[in-house]
């Protein structure tokens, strides 16, 4: 049987000189509006570096934003997926995690 996990959505895109920037959707109390953090590296070819940055720039906007983040609970990542996309410069991050 399949595993289904929930995951939450980030892009990752590449714009040069080792500049990537990573994008995910804010909360519906805040019309959603995209949330977005600049991560540098070296080069294009570092994009796993990108990626697992861009996962603790999620996870402390996260920490420092929801309701649910306090002195007992840290968002913990289980896993962190990527995709990538027909235009060679973007991906798709999912990001698993819980609070705990």
């Amino acid at each position: 049987m399949t595993e289904v996990v929930s995951t939450h959505g980030l892009t990752l895109t590449y714009s040069g000189y080792g500049k990537y920037t990573v994008t995910w959707p804010g909360y519906p109390s805040d019309s959603g509006r995209a949330i977005r953090r600049t991560i540098n590296v070296n080069s294009l070819s570092d994009y796993k570096e990108a990626a697992r940055l861009a996962a603790e720039s999620f996870v402390a906007w996260i920490e420092s934003t929801s309701p649910l983040a306090g002195e007992d609970l840290r968002y913990s990542v289980d896993s962190l997926s990527i995709a990538g996309t027909s235009n060679p410069n973007k991906y798709t991050l999912h990001l698993s995690g819980d609070w705990v």
